[in-house]
């Protein structure tokens, strides 16, 4: 749909919360669409690390961030694609609007919402101190469509419950034994359809 490049300085954003921004963006998706007229309980939200889901089946948008350091500059390039419009191969989100006899949602609004909302992460995620990045990962795990369930770790062969994500993005799961692990999004794929995560 649209591709965001974002320039940032190591002097006022951490590079430890570089990773961060592409849940900021899969955030900011699901915001854009949830502050539309009547829609703020549209059953829309986050698959891990980054994709949006409507009714935690139907994919309908996702998010790719590229980044670089020089010296003090941070380089991003964020790619989001959001079927707003295309009701082939699945189902789009006007469709699905429309279904619900809910306001459609143009290019501009979208457009428009997500970049309000994402440059207010973008500003929360600069600040340094852990209560800007509790506030964040409330407002995200508010957001997303894991939250206290059950998923089957393949590499472990048991079950584990997700309990939220750590400062770096990771997901956090606990175990049978009540212990907490993290699982980083590039070393491991979740699978929606069977409910497992998968060693890359």
């Amino acid at each position: 749909m649209f591709t965001l490049y974002l320039n940032l300085n190591t002097n006022n954003f951490s590079t430890s919360r570089i990773c961060l921004l592409q849940f900021a963006a899969g955030l900011s998706c699901v915001k854009a669409i949830k502050s539309i007229a009547n829609c703020e309980d549209f059953n829309v939200g986050i698959k891990w690390p980054n994709d949006v889901y409507y009714d935690s089946k139907i994919k309908i948008g996702g998010v790719l961030v590229k980044s670089s350091i020089m010296g003090n500059q941070i380089g991003l390039k964020i790619g989001i694609g959001f079927n707003l419009d295309n009701q082939h191969p699945t189902k789009c989100l006007n469709s699905i609007l429309r279904e619900k006899n809910l306001p459609e949602c143009s290019q501009e609004i979208f457009l428009a919402n997500f970049l309000n909302f994402f440059e207010s992460y973008v500003f929360l995620l600069s600040e340094p101190n852990f209560n800007s990045w509790l506030k964040f990962s409330t407002e995200f795990q508010e957001n997303w469509i894991h939250q206290n369930k059950k998923v089957r770790v393949n590499f472990w062969n048991e079950d584990a419950e997700i309990v939220g994500i750590n400062e770096f993005g990771y997901l956090k799961v606990r175990k049978s034994d009540n212990t907490e692990h993290v699982l980083q999004p590039d070393g491991n794929r979740f699978d929606l359809m069977q409910n497992l995560i998968i060693l890359r």
